[in-house]
Protein backbone atom coordinates (compact mmCIF):
# COMPACT_ATOMS: atom_id res chain seq x y z
CA UNK A 1 0.00 0.00 0.00
CA UNK A 2 1.26 3.51 -0.78
CA UNK A 3 0.29 7.12 -0.16
CA UNK A 4 -1.07 8.79 -3.29
CA UNK A 5 -1.08 12.60 -3.53
CA UNK A 6 -3.34 13.64 -6.41
CA UNK A 7 -3.52 17.19 -7.78
CA UNK A 8 -6.69 18.12 -9.66
CA UNK A 9 -7.95 21.28 -11.32
CA UNK A 10 -6.54 23.96 -13.63
CA UNK A 11 -3.12 23.02 -15.06
CA UNK A 12 -3.19 19.63 -13.32
CA UNK A 13 -5.85 18.60 -15.87
CA UNK A 14 -3.04 18.73 -18.45
CA UNK A 15 -0.90 16.39 -16.32
CA UNK A 16 1.51 19.01 -15.01
CA UNK A 17 1.64 21.56 -12.19
CA UNK A 18 3.59 24.77 -11.62
CA UNK A 19 6.97 23.58 -10.39
CA UNK A 20 7.72 25.94 -7.49
CA UNK A 21 4.32 25.80 -5.78
CA UNK A 22 3.75 22.15 -6.66
CA UNK A 23 7.07 20.98 -5.26
CA UNK A 24 6.54 23.12 -2.14
CA UNK A 25 3.25 21.29 -1.61
CA UNK A 26 4.89 17.89 -2.04
CA UNK A 27 7.71 18.84 0.35
CA UNK A 28 5.25 20.03 2.99
CA UNK A 29 3.09 16.93 2.75
CA UNK A 30 6.13 14.63 2.75
CA UNK A 31 7.40 16.30 5.93
CA UNK A 32 3.98 16.02 7.58
CA UNK A 33 3.88 12.32 6.65
CA UNK A 34 7.39 11.83 8.08
CA UNK A 35 6.29 13.30 11.43
CA UNK A 36 3.42 10.80 11.51
CA UNK A 37 5.73 7.86 10.74
CA UNK A 38 8.16 8.89 13.48
CA UNK A 39 5.30 9.17 15.99
CA UNK A 40 3.83 5.77 15.10
CA UNK A 41 7.19 4.09 15.76
CA UNK A 42 8.30 6.05 18.83
CA UNK A 43 5.08 7.68 20.15
CA UNK A 44 7.14 10.87 20.39
CA UNK A 45 6.33 14.14 18.65
CA UNK A 46 9.31 15.49 16.73
CA UNK A 47 9.49 18.36 14.24
CA UNK A 48 13.13 18.19 13.13
CA UNK A 49 15.65 15.57 12.11
CA UNK A 50 16.79 12.99 12.99
CA UNK A 51 13.71 10.85 12.44
CA UNK A 52 13.42 7.14 13.17
CA UNK A 53 14.43 5.25 10.02
CA UNK A 54 12.47 2.07 10.81
CA UNK A 55 9.41 3.54 9.08
CA UNK A 56 9.84 6.17 6.37
CA UNK A 57 8.12 7.48 3.28
CA UNK A 58 9.99 7.27 -0.04
CA UNK A 59 9.13 9.07 -3.26
CA UNK A 60 8.38 6.27 -5.71
CA UNK A 61 6.70 7.47 -8.90
CA UNK A 62 4.28 9.88 -10.54
CA UNK A 63 1.17 9.01 -12.48
CA UNK A 64 -0.96 11.21 -14.77
CA UNK A 65 -4.26 11.48 -13.27
CA UNK A 66 -4.73 14.63 -13.36
CA UNK A 67 -1.33 14.22 -11.61
CA UNK A 68 -0.45 11.83 -8.80
CA UNK A 69 2.75 11.55 -6.77
CA UNK A 70 3.22 8.21 -5.03
CA UNK A 71 4.99 7.84 -1.68
CA UNK A 72 5.80 4.29 -0.61
CA UNK A 73 6.41 3.23 3.00
CA UNK A 74 9.77 1.57 3.63
CA UNK A 75 12.02 0.60 6.50
CA UNK A 76 12.34 -2.34 8.89
CA UNK A 77 8.79 -1.90 10.26
CA UNK A 78 7.07 -1.18 6.95
CA UNK A 79 5.58 -4.68 6.59
CA UNK A 80 4.32 -4.90 10.17
CA UNK A 81 1.59 -3.33 12.28
CA UNK A 82 3.28 0.09 12.23
CA UNK A 83 3.32 0.12 8.43
CA UNK A 84 -0.43 -0.42 8.39
CA UNK A 85 -1.22 1.92 11.29
CA UNK A 86 0.64 4.91 9.84
CA UNK A 87 -2.12 5.55 7.28
CA UNK A 88 -4.89 5.49 9.89
CA UNK A 89 -3.00 7.82 12.23
CA UNK A 90 -2.18 10.12 9.30
CA UNK A 91 -5.86 10.31 8.38
CA UNK A 92 -6.91 11.16 11.94
CA UNK A 93 -4.25 13.84 12.44
CA UNK A 94 -4.50 15.51 9.03
CA UNK A 95 -8.30 15.69 9.24
CA UNK A 96 -8.10 17.12 12.76
CA UNK A 97 -5.51 19.68 11.65
CA UNK A 98 -7.79 20.89 8.84
CA UNK A 99 -10.98 21.08 10.87
CA UNK A 100 -12.88 17.90 9.98
CA UNK A 101 -11.54 15.42 12.54
CA UNK A 102 -13.10 14.26 15.79
CA UNK A 103 -11.77 15.19 19.22
CA UNK A 104 -10.70 12.71 21.87
CA UNK A 105 -8.65 9.54 22.12
CA UNK A 106 -8.03 7.45 19.01
CA UNK A 107 -7.82 3.66 18.75
CA UNK A 108 -5.92 2.23 15.78
CA UNK A 109 -5.49 -1.53 15.35
CA UNK A 110 -6.10 -2.11 19.05
CA UNK A 111 -3.65 0.57 20.16
CA UNK A 112 -5.01 3.57 22.07
CA UNK A 113 -3.49 6.96 21.34
CA UNK A 114 -4.34 9.55 23.98
CA UNK A 115 -6.00 12.78 22.93
CA UNK A 116 -3.19 14.92 24.31
CA UNK A 117 -0.60 13.08 22.22
CA UNK A 118 -2.73 13.31 19.07
CA UNK A 119 -3.29 17.01 19.75
CA UNK A 120 0.44 17.59 20.16
CA UNK A 121 1.10 15.75 16.88
CA UNK A 122 -1.65 17.76 15.16
CA UNK A 123 -0.01 20.98 16.27
CA UNK A 124 3.37 19.75 15.06
CA UNK A 125 2.20 18.84 11.55
CA UNK A 126 0.06 21.95 10.96
CA UNK A 127 2.89 24.19 9.63
CA UNK A 128 3.93 21.48 7.17
CA UNK A 129 0.33 20.96 6.08
CA UNK A 130 -0.02 24.68 5.45
CA UNK A 131 3.10 24.44 3.29
CA UNK A 132 1.44 21.45 1.65
CA UNK A 133 -1.32 23.80 0.44
CA UNK A 134 1.17 26.03 -1.44
CA UNK A 135 -0.16 24.95 -4.84
CA UNK A 136 -3.77 25.68 -3.89
CA UNK A 137 -4.81 29.23 -4.75
CA UNK A 138 -8.10 28.75 -6.60
CA UNK A 139 -11.45 27.08 -5.72
CA UNK A 140 -10.97 24.56 -8.53
CA UNK A 141 -7.62 23.33 -7.22
CA UNK A 142 -7.73 20.26 -4.96
CA UNK A 143 -5.22 17.86 -3.48
CA UNK A 144 -6.52 14.42 -2.48
CA UNK A 145 -4.57 12.09 -0.21
CA UNK A 146 -5.45 8.45 -0.92
CA UNK A 147 -4.42 4.86 -0.36
CA UNK A 148 -5.78 2.97 -3.34
CA UNK A 149 -9.46 3.87 -3.59
CA UNK A 150 -9.63 5.01 0.03
CA UNK A 151 -9.54 8.82 0.30
CA UNK A 152 -7.89 9.79 3.59
CA UNK A 153 -8.38 13.56 3.34
CA UNK A 154 -9.07 16.24 0.72
CA UNK A 155 -7.34 19.62 0.73
CA UNK A 156 -8.87 22.74 -0.77
CA UNK A 157 -9.08 26.50 -0.35
CA UNK A 158 -11.33 25.87 2.65
CA UNK A 159 -8.79 23.70 4.46
CA UNK A 160 -6.05 26.18 3.56
CA UNK A 161 -8.09 29.01 5.09
CA UNK A 162 -8.68 26.89 8.21
CA UNK A 163 -4.95 26.37 8.67
CA UNK A 164 -4.28 30.06 8.08
CA UNK A 165 -6.68 30.94 10.90
CA UNK A 166 -4.18 29.31 13.22
CA UNK A 167 -1.78 32.14 12.30
CA UNK A 168 -2.69 35.14 14.48
CA UNK A 169 -1.24 38.54 15.09
CA UNK A 170 2.00 38.59 17.10
CA UNK A 171 2.12 39.51 20.77
CA UNK A 172 0.40 38.30 23.93
CA UNK A 173 -3.36 37.90 24.27
CA UNK A 174 -5.78 37.09 27.09
CA UNK A 175 -8.98 35.08 26.87
CA UNK A 176 -11.43 33.07 28.96
CA UNK A 177 -11.40 29.45 27.82
CA UNK A 178 -12.43 25.99 28.97
CA UNK A 179 -9.77 23.27 29.11
CA UNK A 180 -10.71 20.35 26.86
CA UNK A 181 -7.48 18.31 27.00
CA UNK A 182 -4.16 18.31 28.84
CA UNK A 183 -1.14 16.02 28.83
CA UNK A 184 0.90 16.86 31.93
CA UNK A 185 4.01 15.06 30.65
CA UNK A 186 4.19 16.64 27.18
CA UNK A 187 2.68 19.96 28.40
CA UNK A 188 0.36 19.93 25.37
CA UNK A 189 -3.41 20.22 25.37
CA UNK A 190 -6.43 21.92 23.83
CA UNK A 191 -8.63 24.79 25.06
CA UNK A 192 -12.04 25.80 23.77
CA UNK A 193 -12.26 29.32 22.32
CA UNK A 194 -15.88 30.44 22.50
CA UNK A 195 -15.44 33.14 19.85
CA UNK A 196 -14.14 30.55 17.37
CA UNK A 197 -16.50 27.79 18.45
CA UNK A 198 -13.76 25.14 18.50
CA UNK A 199 -10.77 23.87 20.44
CA UNK A 200 -7.25 25.14 19.78
CA UNK A 201 -4.03 23.22 20.62
CA UNK A 202 -1.51 24.73 23.02
CA UNK A 203 1.80 23.97 24.70
CA UNK A 204 2.64 25.31 28.14
CA UNK A 205 5.87 27.26 27.92
CA UNK A 206 8.77 25.98 30.01
CA UNK A 207 9.04 29.42 31.61
CA UNK A 208 5.38 29.53 32.67
CA UNK A 209 4.72 30.03 36.39
CA UNK A 210 4.63 26.86 38.46
CA UNK A 211 0.89 26.93 39.09
CA UNK A 212 -0.01 26.94 35.39
CA UNK A 213 -0.32 23.18 34.81
CA UNK A 214 -2.09 22.46 38.15
CA UNK A 215 -4.59 25.24 37.35
CA UNK A 216 -5.18 23.89 33.85
CA UNK A 217 -5.59 20.39 35.27
CA UNK A 218 -8.17 21.68 37.74
CA UNK A 219 -10.18 23.27 34.94
CA UNK A 220 -9.90 20.12 32.84
CA UNK A 221 -11.72 18.35 35.68
CA UNK A 222 -14.37 21.08 35.65
CA UNK A 223 -14.71 20.60 31.88
CA UNK A 224 -15.23 16.84 32.38
CA UNK A 225 -17.86 17.62 35.01
CA UNK A 226 -19.58 19.92 32.48
CA UNK A 227 -19.60 22.73 35.02
CA UNK A 228 -19.16 25.45 32.39
CA UNK A 229 -16.25 26.94 34.36
CA UNK A 230 -13.62 28.93 32.43
CA UNK A 231 -10.10 30.10 33.16
CA UNK A 232 -8.39 33.23 31.85
CA UNK A 233 -5.16 32.44 30.02
CA UNK A 234 -2.32 34.56 28.67
CA UNK A 235 -0.96 33.19 25.43
CA UNK A 236 1.04 33.77 22.29
CA UNK A 237 -0.15 32.28 19.02
CA UNK A 238 2.25 30.28 16.89
CA UNK A 239 3.06 31.46 13.39
CA UNK A 240 3.73 28.54 11.01
CA UNK A 241 6.70 28.97 8.66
Amino acid sequence: MSLEITFTGLEAEHHHIEANEGLESLAGLAHAATLIAHFVVTEQVRQRTPYDDRLRFFFQDTRPGSLTAILAVGGALAMGAAGNAVYDVLKVVWKRATGSGDEGDVEVAGHLYRSGDIDALTEAVSPSLLRGHSWIGHPHQKISIKTGRNILVDFSEETKDYLKKEVPEEGESFQDVSVAALNVNSRHGRVFFFDLGRTIPFKVDRNAVGRTIPNLSRYLTKYAEKSGATVNIKFKKNIPH
